[in-house]
């Protein structure tokens, strides 16, 4: 039994360490904690009890917060996807248009959840 912890946390670790949240640039609010953080290593040391917890909410505030709705433009525009470079044909329009609209609630969440755990290129522009 206390050998599977052992084995546990390497797993959650690698697990986790593809994570969007770990990613640098998708933790906007954690890095302005890192500019605030003091040189001195004597201050660092003191502030320590504060810091860990303050730097868990940092970090559960980009991922929770910042992080879905970075990525709401994105998932939206591959949500329409559906609705993209289709040519209209009259009668096989009015067939496949309460599909489309069936069908996109499922992209756009499926593509939001992707985009909140998979890291990818938030400042794309080619929107």
């Amino acid at each position: 039994m206390k050998y599977t912890v052992y084995l546990f946390i390497p797993a959650l670790i690698l697990a986790f360490s593809s994570c969007a949240v770990l990613d640098e640039k998708n933790r906007p609010v954690t890095a302005a904690l890192d500019e605030l953080a003091p040189e001195s290593p004597v201050v660092q040391a003191a502030l320590s009890p504060l810091a860990v917890p303050v730097g868990i909410l940092t970090l559960a505030i980009d991922g929770v917060l910042i992080q879905p709705i970075r990525s709401l433009p994105k998932a939206l525009y591959d949500a329409t996807w559906v609705f993209r470079g289709i040519e209209s044909t009259g009668i096989g329009e009015i067939i496949v248009f309460p599909m489309r609209l069936i069908t996109m609630p499922f992209i756009f969440v499926i593509s939001e959840l992707i985009r909140i755990t998979i890291p990818s290129d938030l400042h794309d522009d080619n929107l």
